[in-house]
């Protein structure tokens, strides 16, 4: 049995039951039982409305009760019941089980899909002028993989935006999750350029950063539409301090796994990950130093990386609260950010071999000293892959939830309810 807040308020009244909005989202009540838990709770939006009116008509065909035309009625559970014959309001609203698709679930994403396919276009384009130093992302591995992945991320969105259904909205927020945490990653790579060889920012750097911002803008702003849609379902949806405080408050222990997993994740993208030996065969003595270190770069390279940090860990907030919804916009959400997570391991595996030259041994010195040079990761690395991963689980499990559809709900749905 799920537990409703204290406060329902009742908008629709049958013989025996009705449906009442609380803090968060819809309820299907027993009027027979004032003050009891809920019959069962939906989460808030167009989505829950239509499953909780679902199980509320269910409900009403039982031999005890009758199907009804849904009526506005004042009131709050736990008051005294009021006469429950068949009431039908002034110009009440019938959702017939679906509600009909408003033109911002269909339109709006299959524009978001074109616009975003200019801006993987742009993205391509990217690839090949000069991005930072002289040199293009394609003619250098570690630097191309990761925007590969970006743009795969972002084609992968365009199509479930175009598929429909559910899984438009889970398209909207894996967009726009990626989007908001490579904007920081977009900010670093440009703080580097003052301390490139050639100093200059190419062309390439403007394609990709123009392909960011289209697929972004296009993604945010399809899911921002939906999410108004949303808003306007009977119910509606919360303002952003309340979903800060419903998100922390239903976490519970699995959501608060979670957060710690995108902390966590946040956290170990900061210190140095490469780990190098430089040893000598002739005098036997060797030498490990680190790099990558986050705080070492240019002022403006740090700042973006921070900004991509703090959206890691805001995107998972956010999908903490979205996730009640299906979870199909937590798991979308949380798939984005992991993916320009996951973008940075391919590129950190990536990077080429050092050379003792990099290290200030010329080609005759090394010789000299027989001078080589090993490579590896710090155990932060790993430590940030592992969370990488567990990311990735959840929101698997996010996926999963949204599939599931509740038993006592199904029972409703094909064999008819049950006391």
């Amino acid at each position: 049995m799920e537990l409703a807040s204290a406060e329902v308020t009742i908008t629709t009244s049958g013989r025996r039951y009705a449906i009442g909005r609380d803090a968060d989202g819809h309820a299907v009540v027993d009027l027979d039982t004032p003050g009891t838990p809920a019959v069962d709770h939906y989460p808030p939006g167009r989505d829950g409305w239509n499953r909780a009116w679902r199980s509320f008509n269910a409900l009403e065909r039982r031999p005890d009760s009758h199907a009804v035309e849904p009526a506005t009625v004042a009131g709050t559970w736990g008051a005294p019941a009021p006469d429950r014959g068949t009431r039908t309001a002034p110009g009440a609203p019938r959702p017939a089980g679906e509600l009909t698709p408003a033109p911002e679930e269909t339109a709006i994403p299959a524009a978001a899909a074109a616009a975003a396919a200019i801006g993987i276009v742009a993205g391509v384009a990217g690839l090949f002028p000069t991005y930072i130093g002289g040199a293009s992302l394609a003619s250098h591995t570690d630097g191309l993989l990761p925007h590969v992945v970006y743009l795969a991320g972002w084609a992968a969105a365009a199509a479930l935006l175009l598929a429909g259904g559910r899984v438009v909205r889970a398209g909207a927020a894996l967009g726009t999750g990626l989007g908001a945490v490579t904007f920081g990653l977009f900010v670093a790579d440009l703080g580097t350029a003052p301390g490139q060889a050639a100093g200059a920012v190419g062309p390439g750097m403007y394609l990709a950063f123009a392909g960011w911002l289209i697929c972004t803008a296009a993604f945010t702003g399809a899911l921002v539409s939906l999410l108004r849609a949303d808003r306007r379902a009977p119910g509606g949806r919360p303002g952003v301090a309340r979903r800060v405080a419903l998100a922390l408050r239903r976490a519970g222990p699995g959501g608060a796994v979670g957060l710690l997993v995108a902390v966590g994740a946040a956290v170990t993208f900061a210190p140095p990950w490469d780990r190098y030996t430089l040893s000598s065969a002739l005098s036997g003595a060797h030498e490990t130093v680190t790099a990558g270190n986050v705080f070492a770069n240019p002022a403006l390279a740090i700042t973006g990386d921070v900004l991509a940090m703090v959206a890691v860990v805001a995107v998972a907030l956010y999908a903490l609260y979205a996730a009640r919804d299906a979870g199909a916009i937590g798991a979308g959400l949380l798939a984005g950010s992991i993916l320009a997570l996951f973008a940075q391991v391919v590129s950190a595996l990536a990077q080429p071999a050092p050379s003792p030259a990099d290290f200030g041994f010329g080609g005759s010195a090394a010789a000299g000293a027989q001078v080589a040079v090993s490579a590896g990761f710090t155990g932060w690395f790993y430590l940030y892959c592992a969370f990488v991963a567990a990311a990735a689980a959840i929101a698997g499990a996010l996926v999963i939830a949204g599939r599931t559809v509740h038993p006592r709900a199904a029972d409703r749905e094909h064999t008819g309810p049950t006391r």
